[in-house]
């Protein structure tokens, strides 16, 4: 299989594990990399300072014996919590941050984040470079999920959240029910 370099870090391969809650736990991680994942993704860290210390939030973030990159996923809808979520999960071993902004879930999404943000191009964008600005100093790439149902409109925004450091690494395969799934448009 063909390595992937983002940034500093380099990936055994391509294949992939979404970050999902209640799914990709620790031992889901170990799990799918002994089985040739190159990349799992932690399940999702918010980005409420309040709730770190929630036996919850603490289990999420805690990567003790991991084998591979250490891919930590943050939620939240404030660029400077965002950025400060980033720099926890550096402090406690994350080598690689993933921006959530492709969750459907609706616990996600009536708060305004996830899939959300699609819907909010400068805040979007805010957060993107708010992260990258705390993670290109300490080497550490950022990368995002989109959903693929974002509006044709937020494309733009896109191509801009990579001129600000970002990687696009993906779409999740997650949707909402009653929806269906469908090609990205951009």
């Amino acid at each position: 299989m063909i390595p992937l370099q983002l940034g500093p870090v380099v990936l055994a391969n391509r294949v992939f594990v979404a970050p999902m809650a209640g799914v990709t736990d620790r031992p889901s991680r170990r799990l799918c990399r002994a089985l040739g994942a190159g990349h799992a993704v932690s399940e999702m860290v918010t980005s409420r300072r309040d709730l770190w210390d929630s036996l919850k939030t603490s289990r999420r973030a805690n990567h003790e014996g991991e084998p591979g990159t250490i891919a930590v996923q943050i939620a939240g809808t404030d660029a400077a919590m965002m950025a400060e979520a980033a720099a926890y999960n550096i402090d406690r071993g994350a080598q690689l941050i993933d921006i959530n902004m492709g969750c459907p879930a609706k616990k996600v999404c009536n708060k305004w984040a996830g899939s959300a943000l699609m819907q909010n191009e400068p805040l979007a964008l805010e957060i993107a470079e708010a992260v990258v600005a705390v993670c290109a100093p300490r080497d550490v790439p950022v990368t995002l999920k989109w959903s693929r149902s974002a509006p044709r409109a937020m494309c733009p925004s896109r191509s801009r959240c990579a001129q600000a450091g970002a990687t696009r690494t993906g779409t999740p395969w997650r949707w909402r029910a009653g929806s269906r799934p469908r090609a990205s448009r951009c």
